[in-house]
């Protein structure tokens, strides 16, 4: 009968695909001994009892809420719900942007290896994180000071809630690049800003007279065969983190254990696969291009060897032996996506 829960998940995905990141998620670690509770979550700064917090916390709390949040949870962190214990528990939800106001530089670390460790186990968990330099792509390193209409001055560390939130609220069709912070009088201003930019560093800048993210990068610098240069840019690792997340918890909401690793049950999930991929590139978040997944022979084949069968025998399989051998309880897939960047770089040219 196929896979038809599988085909509807995936097809309501793509569907809403720009809806869903439009509104996000921010986790916030909070140093703060006012109340006992050691975990909020919040929709609307409303709902806020101002009474449970210091005045610094509420501030970092109603930053966060002046973008479109769906939602932030809060872990207070005290002598009983350490970091270790907070980061535990918040391994478990689903959130997009993790952020620890006014955090130590030992605080910041421990919450940068815990990023990198989440998206090495399919957690597509990212941090706004001051002056820290992560080089990954999970990790955002803000370093600029701001002051307020009201004349209030932001140092990196109690804007980080801020930040968060604008990332985790903007939706596909644009980048954090120049997004403007209308609230925000004025920054500090970099000797060279694109050198802070290409070391990995989120900035803000003043121009024209309103203040806006520079560019948005993540902490990336280190570039390999693996994490290219488009890997720096937030807006396509956003893209990415999507499309892996929707595939990886559909796949486990709906296949796992759930249906026989046949052939044809392995061909009717990849173009499931393939038709979401569609409507995302119909969308405009994936480019023209190789937008799909497909059976992977190496996989297949090293399979075969493990099993003893040898290069001579494999060689002489053809293609459609080796995709339908029984692969026991593995089912082998590769592929490739290409995501849209946003018009981020103009270069006009004037003939006279």
């Amino acid at each position: 009968m196929g896979l038809p829960e599988i085909s509807i998940e995936f097809k309501t995905l793509s569907s809403t695909a720009i809806k869903r990141s439009e509104r996000g998620i921010v986790a916030m670690l909070l140093k703060d001994d006012t109340d006992e509770e050691l975990r909020y979550v919040y929709t609307s700064l409303d709902k806020v009892d101002d009474s449970k917090f210091t005045l610094e916390s509420f501030d970092y709390i109603s930053q966060a809420f002046k973008e479109d949040l769906s939602k932030l949870i809060i872990e207070r962190i005290t002598d009983e719900n350490t970091i270790d214990k907070a980061l535990q528990r918040l391994s478990t939800e689903n959130f997009n942007y993790l952020c620890f106001p006014s955090g130590e530089n030992g605080d910041n670390l421990k919450i940068a290896s815990f990023i990198k460790e989440q998206r090495k186990n399919n957690k597509i968990f990212k941090a706004v994180l001051p002056n820290t330099q992560g080089d990954n792509e999970g990790i955002i390193n803000y370093v600029s000071t701001c002051t307020d209409e009201n004349g209030k001055t932001y140092t990196p560390e109690k804007f980080v809630s801020r930040i968060a939130s604008v990332l985790a609220s903007i939706p596909f069709s644009m980048s954090s690049t120049y997004y403007e912070l209308k609230d925000i009088a004025d920054t500090n201003i970099f000797d060279n800003p694109n050198d802070e930019i290409d070391n990995g560093k989120l900035i803000l800048i003043k121009d024209d007279g309103v203040v806006k993210i520079g560019r948005g990068v993540n902490s990336l610098t280190t570039v390999n065969k693996d994490k290219q240069e488009s890997f720096k840019k937030i807006r396509i690792i956003e893209i990415l983190d999507m499309v892996k997340d929707d595939i990886y918890k559909t796949m486990k909401r709906e296949y796992i254990g759930k249906i026989s690793n046949t052939y044809d049950n392995k061909m009717n999930c990849i173009g499931t696969i393939n038709s979401y991929l569609k409507e995302l590139q119909n969308q405009e978040i994936l480019g023209e291009g190789e937008n799909r997944v497909d059976i992977d022979l190496e996989s297949h084949k090293q399979v075969l060897r493990d099993r003893g069968y040898s290069e001579d025998k494999i060689l002489n399989m053809n293609e459609t032996e080796l995709r339908k051998i029984n692969t026991g309880s593995y089912f082998y897939v590769k592929g490739s996506i290409t995501p849209v960047d946003s018009i981020e770089d103009i270069k006009v040219v004037f003939n006279i």
